[in-house]
């Protein structure tokens, strides 16, 4: 599997697959190039074998399309190779970049950055209100009720001790306490 992987594109042993990359799709034009070159060659080779030679002149000249032929083949092959060359190159440095943009994605992140990435987390977004935000509210209104039936509470005790004639110190100060709370506002999300 591993042979397999370097020889579709050598990235196998990242990702788990062998995704082509753009230099190994360039090989494989080169490739085709090259073989639809030495096929038309070896082709029009081929074909001097049907053709007949009467003179001297003739099969010296059929020898040199023949020698010419042959010649082409072998550049064909020779351009191949040295395009081959710099291919190796371009794909080192194309698995290369790829790496580093794998890497950059599991590089650590700066103090800054986390606490950048704590407070999107705690805030959420527009559309999507954070769990954070939906427990305050619940906190917000829970305590808003909870105020709502103490104060009545105290206003019942007061007015019962009115009833009495007399307002003790402590129940003047318990009285403005509890209009203090009752009217004043918490803001959670400022």
């Amino acid at each position: 599997m591993v042979i397999q992987a370097f020889s579709q594109g050598g990235s196998a042993i990242f990702t788990g697959k062998a995704p082509v990359l753009k230099s190994t799709q360039e090989k494989m034009a080169r490739q085709q190039k090259m073989a639809d070159q030495v096929d038309f060659w070896k082709e029009k080779k081929e074909s001097l074998k049907n053709v007949k030679c009467s003179t001297i002149e003739d099969i010296a000249k059929k020898l040199e399309q023949f020698e010419t032929y042959e010649n082409e083949i072998v550049s064909a092959k020779k351009a191949y190779n040295h395009e081959q060359m710099w291919h190796a190159m371009d794909e080192a440095k194309e698995l290369g970049e790829k790496i580093a943009e794998a890497a950059e994605k599991y590089e650590p992140k700066t103090a800054e950055e986390q606490r950048e990435e704590l407070a999107e987390e705690a805030l959420g977004t527009e559309e999507n209100e954070s769990e954070l935000m939906e427990s305050m509210e619940e906190v917000s209104e829970e305590l808003m009720e909870e105020t709502a039936e103490l104060s009545e509470e105290m206003l019942e005790q007061l007015s019962e001790e009115e009833l009495d004639g007399e307002m003790t110190p402590e129940a003047m100060a318990l009285l403005l306490k509890q209009q203090k709370e009752q009217y004043q506002h918490i803001d959670f999300f400022a």
